[in-house]
């Protein structure tokens, strides 16, 4: 098999009372949270579930470098990257929108000395309700309509590169983590910079970042810190 280049477990489907609409992963088990990973290989979206662990292609292919792969928290859509876009379904198969990255403006006016050997990495999260995604890719942030593909929001003029991005459990807040080791808390009713808070702290440069429960989970030089949301903003 090609080399992986990302990987993601799908959250359970809400459970209600209507028979559940066809999906992309109905071979799938009926829960498959903690079970089943999907991952990005090849150019195409694979699965792997107990419990034989084989992995399966689903009808979505990708072509040319493909990752993130990202869940809406309710299983119903996901985000992945194909060529320069990130494009947004539904698990049924259908085609929501096709986001681009954000683009750095920064560059234009300021010289920029590029990592040897590495280049930026898209970061993508869904909002709580599946509404909306943020997507990071170099010094530029960016959020859009999941369902349209409309932009709300677009800075590229960051001071360092987007190492992740992860909304509040509430929907409230969006974190977006920097290589200078800056995090950053945006209000989503009204996003600006102006309304925005700034955190910063001497663990060294943040290279991931990721919302687990009520917590975010930051990784940093020093190791894995887990800070509780709520206390981060508290009185904000």
């Amino acid at each position: 098999m090609h080399g992986v280049e990302t990987v993601a477990f799908r959250p359970a489907p809400a459970r209600t009372s209507a028979p559940p609409a066809p999906t992309l992963f109905d071979e799938l088990p009926d829960d498959p949270v903690r079970d089943t990973m999907y991952f990005v290989a090849a150019g195409q979206i694979m699965v792997a579930s107990p419990p034989d662990a084989r992995a399966r292609e689903l009808a979505i292919p990708l072509v040319d470098r493909a990752g993130p792969l990202a869940f809406s928290r309710d299983g119903a859509r996901l985000a992945v990257r194909r060529d320069q876009q990130i494009r947004i379904y539904e698990t049924g198969g259908k085609t929501l929108a096709a986001v681009p990255f954000p683009r750095t403006d920064i560059y234009r006016t300021v010289p920029v000395i590029p990592r040897p050997g590495r280049a930026p990495a898209p970061q993508v999260a869904f909002s709580p309700d599946g509404g909306q995604v943020a997507v990071g890719y170099g010094r530029a942030l960016a959020v859009h309509h999941a369902v349209t593909g409309e932009g709300r929001f677009h800075d590229g003029e960051l001071p360092d590169e987007v190492t992740g991005v992860a909304f509040a459990p509430g929907g409230r807040w969006l974190y977006v983590g920097r290589r200078d080791g800056s995090l950053v808390a945006y209000r989503t009713d009204v996003i600006s910079d102006e309304r925005s808070v700034v955190f910063r702290w001497s663990l060294g440069p943040i290279h991931a970042l990721a919302a687990c429960g009520e917590a975010l989970v930051t990784a940093c030089d020093e190791g894995v810190q887990v800070w509780p949301m709520a206390k981060l903003l508290e009185g904000v």
